[in-house]
């Protein structure tokens, strides 16, 4: 089943590719400042990812209020004023369109983190802060969720600062109360790559830590490699697992050679002798994490 899922924040719209099974393409784009452009780069967008192929159904997740297939109005998106989505697709295609915290939600309360819970609070960071709550399998629909908190605008001015100290203090003290009500089994956050602070660990390579710490033990990370690079071979003392982002990961053992490009996944075994690095022109972007500490040990 072809379905093309597409995601609208203040920044950036993104658009995939699903094949019923993971994945297969994903592109983006700068969120454009008027209505005519809006609607060209929602239909390129859909257009590019699906090669112009026929496509079952479209999913949609926009910060803002929703109703139905209409989003009648956006936080960081001030032109939008009642854009009914349905106007752009034939009645053939299958459209849903939600609320995207309430969308992610719904993917880790069924699939992903949240998977098994019995309630699960969700939270997106970006331009803005997307909450929602799910509990028994099911998105509870909170209207005043739609809504930016109060303390939206001092948050949005201490991120332009990139003043992460100033920010992680904001967000602890305003988040807190704000989910301590629910009282959920589980919490889940998400994060841009695009959003993220790189500092670069080795020549090339640049990690932006999500959770745990690399030099002590397990952990997840957004990891960058710049075109071309070339990490030479060597192993790692413990298990890599990584999700490809954009561009793509250049892998070769005893066993071959693999091109894990933007929505594939690949495991490395700890002490695995291999060769990685990055695409000529886009080099890497991915998601990884690891079973304990990293390391590189240079082999032969």
């Amino acid at each position: 089943m072809r379905c093309v899922g597409i995601d609208i924040g203040g920044t950036k719209i993104r658009a995939i590719l699903w094949n019923g099974r993971r994945v297969v393409r994903a592109m983006e784009s700068r969120t454009p400042k008027n209505g005519p452009d809006f609607i060209g780069t929602l239909l390129a967008l859909a257009l590019m990812v699906s090669r112009g192929k026929p496509v079952r159904a479209i999913g949609i997740g926009a910060a803002g209020i929703v109703e139905k297939t209409t989003l009648t109005s956006s936080p960081n998106i001030p032109f939008i004023q009642n854009f009914d989505f349905r106007l752009l697709w034939p009645r053939s295609v299958r459209l849903r369109v939600d609320n995207d915290a309430r969308c992610f939600a719904r993917a880790e309360l069924l699939r992903g983190a949240g998977r098994g819970a019995k309630s699960c609070f969700a939270l997106t960071i970006g331009t803005g802060v997307g909450r929602a709550y799910g509990r028994n399998r099911k998105i509870v629909k909170l209207k005043e969720f739609e809504y930016p908190e109060p303390w939206e605008n001092e948050y949005q001015q201490v991120r332009k600062r990139r003043d992460d100290g100033k920010l992680a203090d904001l967000l602890g003290r305003q988040l807190v109360p704000l989910i301590a009500p629910f009282e959920p089994a589980i919490i889940v956050t998400f994060v841009s790559a695009d959003e993220a602070k790189y500092k670069e660990v080795v020549p090339g390579v640049s990690k932006a830590v999500l959770w745990g710490n690399p030099d002590k033990g397990s952990y997840g990370a957004f990891t960058k490699f710049t075109p071309g690079l070339d990490n030479g071979m060597h192993a790692h003392t413990n298990d890599v697992w990584l999700v490809v982002i954009k561009g793509a990961y250049l892998y070769k053992d005893d066993a071959g050679q693999k091109r894990v490009s933007a929505g594939k996944f690949i495991r490395i075994p700890a002490k695995t002798k291999h060769w990685s690095g990055g695409d000529a022109k886009e080099g890497a972007l991915f998601y990884e994490e690891a079973s304990g500490k990293f390391d590189l040990v240079p082999a032969k």
